[in-house]
């Protein structure tokens, strides 16, 4: 690694967090980071042990890190210091474009991008009022065109609204969907709760049984 980093330029240790993987490859690391899962970080840890290295801030981090609850919190507190903040209300000032800035792109996929919901899920113990956070539902351009980024809010969604089978999606108002941050991912559906859950769980087989009582759709809404 000390070969790559001369050629790289690198002069200081968090200079590596501007570096791709595929360039440490292209430098003949290929064998390396295979040894370490593909992962520069989990590389860069075991050779550089004396340096305090975080994951947060590589290009890739290692696989299932934003499971780990810890890794979670250790990176709001990091983010919270950058942007001064005092009190939980200070995060509504915070955009979701910021946070992804700061490494926290992959942390916020398991909220279906919702920083709010994963300010929730990392401080339980807090009182959080989303009227404070003027910023929950904006996404950035194009968000909602990827599928994943469709799916991890209903993910999100379905273990917030505490449900237990698909089926009790029936149960749940277009109105709380819309309020969570889903309005414009609708729209994708023709505000047909039931088509985007169809369109993201395809593996699922869906009965409008399951809907029909809960408010009244078009004609077309079941096609």
């Amino acid at each position: 690694m000390d070969s790559i980093a001369k050629t790289i330029g690198i002069k200081e240790p968090n200079d590596w967090t501007k570096v791709s993987s595929q360039k440490v490859k292209e430098l003949g690391g290929f064998g390396l980071l295979n040894h370490f899962g593909g992962s520069l970080f989990k590389a860069l840890q075991s050779i550089y042990p004396e340096h305090h290295w975080d994951a947060s801030l590589f290009e890739r981090v290692p696989q299932n890190y934003w499971q780990d609850a810890e890794n979670q919190r250790k990176f709001f507190e990091k983010l919270g210091k950058h942007f001064d903040i005092k009190n939980p209300n200070d995060w509504g000032k915070v955009t979701i474009q910021q946070v992804k800035e700061q490494g926290g792109g992959g942390i916020l996929d398991r909220y279906g991008g919702s920083l709010f919901r994963a300010l929730k899920s990392v401080y339980p113990d807090q009182q959080w009022d989303s009227s404070n956070f003027p910023n929950l539902n904006q996404f950035p351009p194009k968000h909602w065109q990827n599928q994943k980024n469709q799916r991890n809010f209903f993910d999100s969604l379905f273990q917030e609204l505490k449900l237990k089978e698909m089926s009790d999606w029936g149960t749940v108002p277009i109105n709380v969907v819309l309020a969570k941050g889903g309005s414009t991912l609708l729209d994708h559906y023709g505000n047909s709760l039931f088509k985007a859950l169809k369109a993201n769980y395809p593996e699922v087989q869906w009965e409008k049984d399951w809907f029909e009582n809960l408010q009244k759709y078009p004609e077309d809404h079941w096609e």
